[in-house]
């Protein structure tokens, strides 16, 4: 039997882009993930390929480092092109387990493992327990981006950037982020020059309280100014109460939550309103419907809102969307996403006729009962299931 170092938990990096990560980590949750490979004693480094039949294979490196230094190796998993997104995700999953058995080895977890690794859940602690973090479990990130397009004619600049700031725990998750986004447009014609310009900044956070299996109870709010929108300055604060109809702990395969809000809404606006404001405070109500459902057949991500202005319930808005994937049968998958949603809440849109200028331009947003969106797809898969070699030549 191999010596064991007194340490139980393995500080993994699981780089892996193709992989659900929350899902891993629901799955296998007797080891410690860091987000930083510099603090790893095993580093996971996963590849994806498209092989000659279609399918996805995965090269799966586990690297030793630390305690482990040298003990490195390589696990490859082929995925069939006619796999749904679960069957490949718990494939990774159980090669996963494979690889860390020879690190586990080493550990305190020596004596539990058997064919594979069964750790019942109540004996399993929060990392946080064994393990000290500075960070006390915050992640940041910071990001900038841009692009820049221009013609003889035309100048196209948009640029964003911002900063989100979570924390999750089992009993809280608090989530915010700050973010400024630019678009500028302008176009010369005959001498003439047309610019417009659309300025988005916000700064949102939500904090939720677990109140068991199937409540939780939370609070968001929001700042911000939109100009596409006509709104100078925005104002929220949102209490809010959710029920899941399945217990949390099964949200990764299936999930179906109904969530309850009231919004106390504060509005300034650039221009006067269709309705003779420059500014108001209002309070609404929204429900929200949502179920998502992942198994071997495929997944169903389908959602419901519905809100209204208490002062006005006339003033009201339905979304409806939905993203089925569906595999029919062997090879042959059906895709359906759509969307409608009925409007009746454009209380910040500016008095007088839009110009055709600002259509064009999309410098403003216009008066609209509805909005649609459909999308079909159908795929039929078939020859050579088995062909694993993989060619990336010209």
């Amino acid at each position: 039997m191999a010596q064991s170092s007194g340490k139980t938990y393995l500080d993994v990096y699981l780089d892996c882009g193709g992989c659900d990560i929350a899902y891993t980590r629901q799955q296998i949750n007797y080891i410690n993930y860091v987000i930083d490979q510099q603090l790893a004693q095993v580093h996971i480094f996963v590849t994806q390929q498209q092989t000659g039949s279609g399918s996805q294979q995965y090269e799966l490196n586990f690297m030793g480092k630390k305690d482990f230094a040298g003990l490195d190796y390589t696990l490859s998993f082929t995925s069939p092109q006619t796999d749904t997104w679960d069957k490949r995700r718990n494939g990774l999953v159980d090669i996963i387990k494979v690889g860390l058995i020879p690190y586990l080895n080493k550990t305190e977890l020596v004596d539990k493992i058997q064919v594979a690794i069964n750790i019942p859940q109540d004996d399993v602690q929060e990392v946080s327990d064994k393990k000290k973090d500075p960070w006390n479990s915050w992640i940041f990130e910071v990001y900038a981006n841009g692009n820049f397009n221009k013609e003889s004619a035309k100048t196209i600049l948009n640029y964003r950037y911002g900063i989100d700031a979570d924390r999750i725990t089992e009993e809280w998750r608090f989530r915010s982020r700050l973010y400024s986004y630019t678009n500028r447009k302008t176009y010369e014609d005959d001498g003439e020059t047309v610019t417009s310009n659309i300025f988005r900044n916000l700064f949102d956070a939500s904090i939720v309280k677990s109140l068991g299996d199937h409540w939780s109870a939370g609070m968001s709010g929001n700042i911000g100014k939109d100009t596409y929108r006509n709104i100078d300055l925005h104002m929220t604060l949102a209490p809010a109460l959710e029920y899941s109809l399945f217990p949390y702990k099964e949200v990764m395969k299936k999930e179906v939550t109904l969530a309850y809000r009231v919004n106390f809404v504060r509005y300034d606006y650039l221009e006067e309103t269709v309705f003779f404001k420059m500014h108001e405070m209002l309070t609404k109500q929204s429900i929200n419907l949502a179920v998502r459902i992942r198994q071997p057949w495929g997944s169903v991500f389908a959602g419901m809102a519905g809100s209204h202005y208490f002062n006005d319930p006339a003033k009201n808005r339905l979304e409806m969307d939905t993203n089925i994937n569906v595999r029919v049968f062997k090879g042959l998958a059906l895709r359906v996403n759509g969307e409608l949603n009925f409007i009746r809440d454009q209380i910040y849109l500016p008095i007088g006729e839009t110009s055709l200028e600002d259509i064009l331009l999309s410098q403003t947003q216009v008066a609209t009962d509805y909005e649609m969106y459909v999308g079909l797809g159908l795929s039929y898969t078939f020859g050579s299931m088995y062909n694993n070699i993989i060619n990336t030549r010209l």
